[in-house]
């Protein structure tokens, strides 16, 4: 985490003929990113390496439900078969 001197960073603010609001406001706004912290962030290998994770179970999702879906479709042709002849 990343620290910073706040009180010399008021006293730069201050030097530099910002008004005293707006240099506690961003200070204000320093203090709550370093709070927050860096913890959240990833690197670009771990969000590819997640990425990869995620398109791999898509990819077997869309598996599973084809391996369903096609069996129901050629036994709902059958139904549909069976209906036309019954009713001819």
């Amino acid at each position: 985490m990343i620290s910073v001197d706040t009180l010399k960073a008021y006293e730069i603010l201050l030097a530099a003929k910002l008004p005293e609001e707006q240099a506690k406001a961003i200070l204000e706004v320093v203090k709550t990113a370093q709070e927050t912290g860096v913890d959240h962030l990833v690197t670009k290998s771990e969000f590819k390496e997640e990425m990869a994770g995620l398109r791999a179970e898509i990819y077997r999702i869309k598996y599973d439900i084809l391996k369903w879906l096609i069996p129901l479709i050629i036994g709902q042709g059958a139904v549909v078969v069976g209906l036309l002849k019954m009713l001819a």
